[in-house]
């Protein structure tokens, strides 16, 4: 896959297993935020400049992260790389669909993949709102205030 100047602005919730939010979606909807069709609403600069949308539901426990140019794990306590183990623990856990615990070597301490370090940001769960060919890296100011429940999500890019 070659490199993309398009960039996706995901915003995940940050519990792997919540419900999907349909209120969310329904309420940016109704502010005019998203329109029909995965159009931007009239009001859609109020959350982010992007040229589609669409609500992401793959059905099944999802690793939500930069598609180019990777990503690293590591131990929020040492700060110990992971990649190695990491991979092999998330693959076994898909298989199965659950997070499994990942024992750091360096230090012991034993987390959820959920719980280890991504950089850049990167998150795991069964659903996802994609802002499609974002202008900038983040949401628009004042977007987490205006809606608290974004407090609640994790902002994840990716190169598309």
């Amino acid at each position: 896959m070659r490199p993309s100047s398009r960039l996706d602005l995901l915003l995940v919730p940050c519990d792997p297993l919540a419900p999907v939010a349909e209120g969310l979606v329904e309420g940016w909807l109704a502010d005019g935020v998203l329109g029909a069709a995965g159009a931007p609403g009239p009001r859609a600069t109020a959350l982010a400049q992007f040229h589609t949308w669409r609500l992401d539901q793959p059905g099944q426990l999802t690793l939500w992260a930069n598609r180019q140019g990777g990503f690293s794990v590591s131990c929020p306590t040492c700060g110990a790389n992971l990649v190695s183990a990491f991979v092999p623990a998330w693959e076994a856990g898909r298989r199965v669909g659950v997070l499994p615990r990942l024992p750091c070597p360096a230090c012991g301490q034993e987390r959820r993949l959920d719980a280890l370090s991504f950089r850049p940001a990167a998150a795991f769960a069964t659903w996802a709102v994609e802002l499609a060919d974002v202008a900038g890296p983040d949401l628009a100011p004042g977007a987490r205030a205006r809606w608290p429940e974004l407090a609640a999500m994790v902002v994840v890019l990716r190169r598309g």
